[in-house]
């Protein structure tokens, strides 16, 4: 079992047609079916259900879509059953409730039966359980990051002291905000007091890359079934970008504010770079899609060139691709690239190369006049969940970066042996 578009789909184990199992429910506002867990011999699904406000819950499904049930009222995601128990995820922590498999209702009150589990970029439990009670976890006092302001020579000033498994920062045009997805939210950080504001306050699904126009008034994200569009000040509602799909990752926006430029995970081609318009009803095109792997496409200031990776001739390398004119590209690392940015002023191009940071000037022309590549610092810090999408960006000055820093601990994981012995003593199946 497995979720593609936001529903829950199944396909038998040795291959063949996918088979959907549930439909969102738009009276409900629902955005989510996630973590199926089967019961009674597969002959019912546990899963939950996410969407706007507080609709989130967990229910069983036993035959159909048709056949839902609600079990817990609660925004969470089943983790694993056994002795009785529906352990499930919620707000950083496992809870265990009696269950009654044959009657599927829950028989008494929730037991929080571990703390301090961390989450991933989009929000669900780095936490699994196997049949025979081997618990695998990793705990948020390991996981988290700290954002931190690196100059052009590798010099490092905190951002701030709170430290959440940080991914993609993006500054506001005006520099005095900085956006940032966490845990499957975005959140938005005055640089001046250092304060942190959730900007959706009432989506319960995943929301992370985040993206700003250029005039700083709304905001481009990924959430588990599509891209949205939301205005930067978090008033109204998140809006739907017509045709965009799960797989899709978003870039940049074009100069005018016109096009959205994202990254599209497809079966034959790998991942692609596509353009889609901002406010309008026109089906995305690809710009850059054959067999190798392209993306981070990202316009430059006067949207005449765009700059992305690819591998079409070994390792992953930055090009620029002309938007005007006759349609050609130009490589601009030498030794490999990722992550391309530019400069706000459109005169350098940054990018990443293992643990360097990198710069080449771009002087403009009929064809880009490209320096050599040099080295701006040499340092470790985080890549994120794709290799192509920045997980940093360039202050507006040009003369430093936003980057994430990760503890030397971050990838540990903890391995409880006969974990059900130690559930049994928390949360006695037999409590009511």
């Amino acid at each position: 079992m497995f979720t593609r578009g936001g529903a829950l789909w199944q396909v038998p184990a040795s291959g063949g047609a996918p088979l959907q199992l549930t439909n969102l429910d738009a009276s409900r506002q629902e955005v989510l079916h996630a973590s199926p867990l089967a019961l009674a011999d597969g002959r019912v699904v546990v899963f939950g259900s996410a969407g706007f406000g507080n609709t989130s819950r967990i229910e069983a499904l036993l035959s159909s879509d048709a056949g839902r049930r609600v079990l817990i009222e609660a925004r969470g995601f089943p983790i694993a059953a056994a002795n009785g128990q529906l352990i499930f995820f919620r707000d950083g922590a496992l809870f265990a409730v009696p269950l009654d498999a044959e009657r599927l209702e829950v028989t008494g009150a929730p037991t929080r039966v571990l703390e301090n589990v961390a989450v991933d970029g989009t929000g669900m439990a780095l936490a699994t359980v196997s049949a025979s009670g081997t618990l695998v976890y990793q705990s948020s006092d390991s996981a988290g990051a700290q954002l931190v302001w690196v100059s052009r020579d590798g010099s490092v000033q905190p951002i701030s002291d709170q430290q959440r498994p940080y991914g993609h920062p993006r500054v506001s045009p005006d520099g005095r905000r900085l956006l940032v997805d966490a845990s499957g939210d975005l959140w938005m950080l005055d640089t001046t007091r250092s304060t942190f504001t959730r900007l959706i306050s009432d989506q319960t699904a995943a929301n992370t890359f985040p993206v700003w126009t250029p005039d700083g008034t709304r905001v481009v994200f990924k959430t588990r079934t599509n891209l949205r569009g939301v205005n930067a000040d978090g008033s109204g509602r998140p809006q739907d970008i017509p045709g965009t799909l799960a797989s899709d990752f978003p870039g940049s926006v074009s100069p005018d504010g016109k096009l959205l430029t994202f990254a599209r995970l497809s079966p034959g081609t790998s991942l692609d770079v596509y353009v889609v318009p901002l406010g309008g009803d026109a089906d995305p095109r690809p710009v850059v899609d054959t067999p190798a792997t392209e993306g981070g496409g990202q316009f430059s200031p006067d949207g005449t060139w765009l700059a992305y990776v690819s591998n079409d001739t070994g390792p992953l390398q930055v090009y620029l691709r002309s938007l005007v004119g006759p349609e050609r590209r130009w490589q601009v690392s030498t030794d490999g690239g990722t992550s391309p940015l530019w400069s706000r002023d459109g005169r350098e191009l940054f990018y990443r190369n293992g643990d360097r940071m990198m710069v080449v000037d771009v002087a403009a022309g009929a064809e880009p006049g490209l320096s050599r590549p040099r080295m701006l610092f040499e340092q470790r810090y985080a890549y994120g969940t794709t290799i192509t999408t920045p997980n940093y960006d360039v202050r507006p000055d040009a003369q430093g970066f936003v980057m994430v820093r990760e503890p030397a601990q971050t990838a540990r994981l903890n391995v409880v042996m006969n974990w059900f012995t130690e559930l049994a003593r928390l949360a006695p199946a037999g409590n009511r």
